[in-house]
């Protein structure tokens, strides 16, 4: 397999079509993703998340690595099945607030936060990113997003590249499907 999909819960994949990503290679997910899209794999790290997952949904999840966050942790699995020189795309991995304020699909829902509490702080997931990230060289790394979003300092001189959604779709399209 030489692409793989790790999808995180922030607002800039909202209105994209996962589905459509099924035929370009294999899907990871976190959380309360499955609310919305069941992924090939399903990676909660919460165990009250955990809780609702297996009560509601047809779905066995994957306990994120121990101390890790659902999110870093979806990546590090997605790696672990990718043939050397494959990619793998991070969407909805926004990482910072907007405006200040939480940012994440599902705030305001079960076992997620109100949308008007202050940002997530990210450190975290920035440094277990950067861990997947330093790891895995002969990966190449997409974090796509909004065009507007930074990239984290720590990540420099790793082969993380940002883009669109748009550019996103025309890299896949233009390749076919590569999975």
């Amino acid at each position: 397999m030489n692409t793989v999909f790790a999808i995180g819960n922030g607002e800039s994949r909202k209105g994209v079509d996962l589905s459509a990503l099924r035929q370009y290679g294999r899907i990871y997910g976190c959380n309360a993703l499955y609310r919305d899209f069941i992924p090939d794999i399903l990676v909660v790290a919460d165990p009250v998340m955990r809780e609702e997952v297996l009560a509601t949904a047809n779905h066995d999840p994957v306990e994120a690595l121990n101390g890790w966050s659902s999110g870093p942790s979806a990546v590090a699995y997605a790696v672990g099945n990718l043939e050397p020189m494959g990619r793998v795309f991070l969407l909805g991995f926004d990482l910072y607030g907007v405006n200040g304020k939480h940012n994440n699909i599902y705030k305001g829902t079960d076992n997620y936060r109100d949308a008007d509490e202050p940002a997530t702080h990210c450190g975290n997931w920035v440094n277990q990113l950067g861990i997947v990230f330093r790891e895995n060289r002969f990966i190449t790394f997409f974090r796509v997003g909004r065009e507007n979003d930074p990239m984290p300092a720590q990540w420099q001189g790793l082969d993380v590249k940002f883009i669109s959604y748009d550019e996103m779709w025309k890299l896949l399209r233009n390749e076919g499907g590569c999975g």
